[in-house]
């Protein structure tokens, strides 16, 4: 096919281009600082290229693929997918939605009026950028608290249908729609006791300015006499 000669001739063009330019590199730092400064610099470079790996693999790989499979089961497979039908798995797919997801939670966390509890961790990972990278700090205070919180939602819910129903005689058929509506069921839990409490909040924040207008004289006791 004309296509894939194009494809793999554009490819191979590229990788010769990009090679001739790293031996025209170690070349330069060979002729100006030495076999030692060159050493050196490579193992900076390795070490800064592993700490991106390993940072990049968990909040650009793991974490958005978790998320798009979270998104997916809470929210695609209950209607897109029939009661009798098994739903099929594309890690690309989750992947793309966990990007736009976590993209979208970033912009809506700058936007919001106070300060989450993410919201200084995010910011100065993303003020220090990849080469002043702290990767022990990154997945102390951000990867792995929010890969854990992932991995439960998914988890969890899951031991629990798989786990437990069976044991008490629950036939596979009730435990594939239980499975496939405990997502659901969770977040749509999770969004009423959300408002709950919001609602609560702004009534006794209410009910304290009623009160305080109507019967609170001064907050200052004075002596009278």
């Amino acid at each position: 096919d004309v296509r894939q000669d194009v494809y793999a001739f554009s490819i191979g063009f590229f990788l010769v281009g990009v090679g001739v330019e790293c031996l025209g590199k170690v070349g330069g730092i060979l002729q100006s600082q030495g076999p030692a400064n060159l050493l050196h610099s490579l193992f900076c470079f390795s070490t800064i290229a592993g700490k991106c790996g390993v940072a990049g693999t968990t909040t650009l790989v793991l974490l958005p693929l978790m998320t798009g499979l979270l998104l997916d089961l809470t929210l695609g497979v209950p209607l897109r997918v029939g009661l009798h039908q098994t739903p099929a798995r594309s890690p690309l797919d989750h992947w793309l939605v966990g990007i736009l997801s976590l993209k979208l939670c970033y912009r809506l966390m700058l936007l919001h009026p106070t300060r989450l509890p993410l919201h200084d961790v995010v910011a100065e990972a993303a003020a220090n950028g990849w080469r002043q990278l702290r990767l022990r700090w990154l997945l102390q205070q951000l990867a792995l608290p929010l890969l854990a919180a992932a991995g439960a939602l998914l988890a969890l819910p899951y031991t629990l249908v798989w786990g437990t129903l069976p044991l008490a005689g629950v036939s596979p058929a009730t435990c594939a729609c239980v499975h496939r509506w405990v997502y659901p069921a969770g977040a749509a839990a999770w969004l009423v006791w959300l408002v709950w409490v919001r609602v609560g909040r702004v009534v006794r924040r209410l009910h304290d300015a009623l009160r305080d207008s109507l019967y609170l004289v001064g907050r200052q006791l004075h002596n009278i006499s």
